[in-house]
Order: C-alpha cells, then sequence, then structure tokens
C-alpha cells in the first residue's frame, strides 16, 4: 500500500470514529446505553440504522422527542411505537418475531417534524412496520438503547444521518 493511500484509509477511520460509527454494544438489563456518551449525537440527524441481536425486548428511547420503539416485546411476538406517552394503546403495532438470538437483524428508524418511521433492513423507506404522527414537532436530542426483563442484547449502530 503507498504512503498516500495508507495515510487516506487511516483518516477515513478516524472520520467514522468522530461521529461515534459505527458502533457496537452489549445491553443487559437494568444496563442502557445513553449513545451520546459514546460520541453519537442525534441532534442534526432524522435517520438512524442499526442492527440487533437477541430473543426479545429491544428498547429504544429518543429524548427530548419522547417517543419509545420496543421491537420484539412480549416474548418475541410484538413490536410498538409509542409517541409522547407510554401508555395503551400504542401508536402503532407490528405482530410478529422479528429477533433472533443467533444472528443480527437490521433496522431502521426515521423522523421528521411530526412523523416517525420504523422499518425492516437498513433502506430508508424499505420494509416499514411502525409509523406514528406526533401532534407536537418532534425534535430528537439523545437515544437510550435498552433491553428488558434480564435479557441481553447486541447492537450495532451503522448509520446516522
Amino acid at each position: 500500500m503507498t504512503s498516500l493511500s495508507l495515510f487516506v484509509s487511516r483518516c477515513l477511520k478516524i472520520f467514522l470514529r468522530i461521529d461515534g460509527l459505527p458502533l457496537e454494544f452489549t445491553i443487559t438489563h437494568p444496563e442502557e446505553k445513553l449513545i451520546s456518551t459514546e460520541g453519537v449525537s442525534l441532534s442534526h440527524v432524522n435517520f438512524l440504522q442499526f442492527e440487533a441481536r437477541g430473543n426479545r425486548d429491544v428498547t429504544l428511547t429518543f429524548h427530548d422527542a419522547q417517543f419509545v420503539v420496543a421491537i420484539g416485546g412480549w416474548g418475541n411476538t410484538k413490536s410498538t411505537l409509542y409517541i409522547r406517552e407510554l401508555v395503551y394503546p400504542p401508536d402503532d403495532e407490528y405482530n410478529g418475531s422479528l429477533l433472533s438470538s443467533s444472528e443480527y437483524k437490521q433496522f431502521w428508524m426515521s423522523w421528521n417534524s411530526f412523523q416517525v418511521y420504523v422499518g425492516l433492513g437498513n433502506v430508508r423507506g424499505n420494509g416499514v412496520i411502525l409509523y406514528g404522527e406526533s401532534q407536537c414537532p418532534i425534535k430528537v436530542i439523545d437515544a437510550t438503547f435498552a433491553s428488558n426483563f434480564g435479557g441481553t442484547l447486541d447492537y450495532r449502530l451503522n448509520q446516522a444521518g
């Protein structure tokens, strides 16, 4: 490898780490991970792509925007989106198994001023499973990644934009 290409390669790796991504971590309830503590800022983005591996209970809480996403809850049978208040019924619900303890599953989320989308895969707009609308403007400043009921999850945050 030439010295110029080595230099460019090192700069690219440093650039990717400056915004905190990619980021891998494991959570066991009751632990949580506030992603800003890892150098990832969501204050100027509206898209997040991540992967999760585990039996159940991917739980993402978005701060200031006040919305909560639960993927693979209820024993990996249901996923929900709550906007503003964490009270039943949820703003949207998906019934079906989405998580695996043996392989990472890909998910994406996007939000704008009044809408939240959650989908399968890594392409924004494809495979939407949850959708909700807020009566108040949505402004995300940070997010907490967690699990519930003693569960352990492996997370990979791949992209924020």
